[in-house]
């Protein structure tokens, strides 16, 4: 019974807290929402951008979401996590680093 209990609230918390965070990619950016009691906001530039890290642990693969790690060249960094599809979304800002990088070169 108490297992129901413990999986019901682990339910619970990922639904709330997808729910509560918003994580944006666009062509100059990166950002993160996330406002459960108290807002908190990050964003990046794309060309600030240094790394990016991927991982998913098994709550993770049973509900289909992983972590992703954005961080730039002086240590900051973005956690996301819960996203949904984030190998996809993690290829997403390394498309958009690569036209950054290019539109760069012809300049």
């Amino acid at each position: 019974m108490s297992g129901i209990f413990f999986a019901g609230i682990i339910v619970g918390y990922v639904a709330f807290a997808r729910s509560k965070s918003r994580y944006i990619v666009t062509d100059e950016r990166v950002k993160m929402d996330i406002g459960f009691i108290r807002g908190t906001s990050r964003e990046y530039r794309i060309s600030d951008i240094q790394g990016i890290d991927t991982t998913q642990g098994i709550i993770g693969k049973i509900f289909s979401i992983g972590d992703i790690g954005v961080r730039t060249a002086d240590g900051t960094e973005i956690p996301w996590r819960g996203v949904p599809d984030h190998e996809q979304v993690a290829h997403t800002i390394r498309e958009h680093q690569r036209k950054y990088d290019q539109s760069m070169d012809r300049k």
